[in-house]
């Protein structure tokens, strides 16, 4: 008898590794995604989960549910302005996996 065993993926998470354009402290940069988040996507967008896995001043990885993903790639990256001072937001990686998406970072000894 085998087993079957099935997966939901809405409920799993996406990686993102994303590269700012001025660094921030994690405070500031936990603000500019709930932000980027409320402006495009509404209250509800503002209270999708996103962890910071590794957090460097100007890079990096979030992970988010991989249903909300799409969404909020796309609302970090129409960011223009944190603090009336200019910034930009950019996904360098996505995936499902996060040893894929830092497999394919370079290794700084």
């Amino acid at each position: 008898m085998a087993l079957a065993v099935s997966v939901n993926v809405a409920h799993q998470g996406t990686y993102l590794n994303i590269k700012l354009s001025r660094p921030l402290e994690l405070l500031e940069l936990r603000q500019l995604i709930h932000a980027a988040a409320t402006d495009s996507l509404g209250v509800l967008g503002g209270a999708v989960n996103v962890d910071i896995l590794k957090f460097r001043g100007d890079a990096a990885v979030l992970r988010i549910p991989s249903d909300h993903a799409q969404q909020l790639w796309a609302a970090l990256s129409m960011v223009t302005n944190f603090h009336d001072t200019p910034i930009k937001i950019v996904a360098t990686a996505r995936d499902s996996l996060l040893l894929g998406l830092t497999a394919a970072e370079p290794i700084q000894v």
